[in-house]
């Protein structure tokens, strides 16, 4: 690899309230948090260098293979976080879901009048690995005032059967060992969301953005 003559980073956070199991979606990469009544702060660090690679905690890392700025696409390695059974009471007996790499790919848009539609599909999710999750979102962001920027975004999650047995659905094992009835889930919409996100210039490398995301 090339040496890295600049970058741009971003810092920031996310305030993240659900009523019921749903994602977090930053860019490229998706993290899953299987909780109820639930509110979760979570961290947002990346960079992105002159020669296409970037990383993150949220993007995971990657290449873009785009040369169009309004048009970037490429892949990258996610991280998926699983899930445990101790982070909340209703997971009791439905065993763990490891933490894993996943395989992803890219593909966003964006208009000179400020909409944007973007497009993910990562694969390698559940215990066995075969969960493919495809997410689409189309937003618009808007200029306040010369630092400050405020992102606006709707989004669809669709899952196939291996990942939605993997996060919902319940196993005959599963069912002896908690207080669930066996349930086969197949694949769809996993959910939908709205996003919105604020976000502070501090010059053309750095910014800080605090989103707010309900599903």
């Amino acid at each position: 690899m090339s040496k890295v003559h600049s970058w741009r980073g971003i810092v920031g956070s996310r305030a993240i309230a659900r009523a019921r199991p749903f994602n977090i979606r930053s860019g490229t990469a998706i993290l899953h948090f299987l909780v109820q009544g639930r509110t979760t702060l979570v961290p947002v660090l990346g960079y992105q260098w002159a020669s296409d690679w970037f990383a993150g905690v949220t993007n995971g890392v990657g290449y873009n293979l785009s040369s169009l700025p309004q048009w970037p696409y490429g892949l990258c390695l996610v991280l998926d976080m699983g899930r445990t059974e101790s982070r909340s009471n209703a997971l009791r007996g439905l065993r763990d879901i490891d933490a894993k790499a996943e395989a992803s790919a890219f593909a966003n848009y964006a208009t000179a009048g400020g909409f944007f539609y973007s497009s993910t599909a990562r694969y390698g999710s559940g215990n066995d690995g075969k969960g493919l999750v495809v997410d689409l979102g189309v937003g618009h962001g808007t200029r306040l005032a010369p630092h400050w920027r405020l992102g606006m975004c709707v989004g669809l999650t669709l899952a196939n059967a291996e990942h939605m047995q993997a996060y919902f659905g319940v196993t005959s094992r599963q069912s002896l060992a908690s207080s669930y009835r066996y349930f086969e889930a197949g694949n769809g919409i996993r959910d939908v969301r709205a996003n919105v996100a604020l976000t502070h210039l501090y010059n053309r490398r750095i910014s800080a953005t605090l989103e707010l995301s309900a599903s």
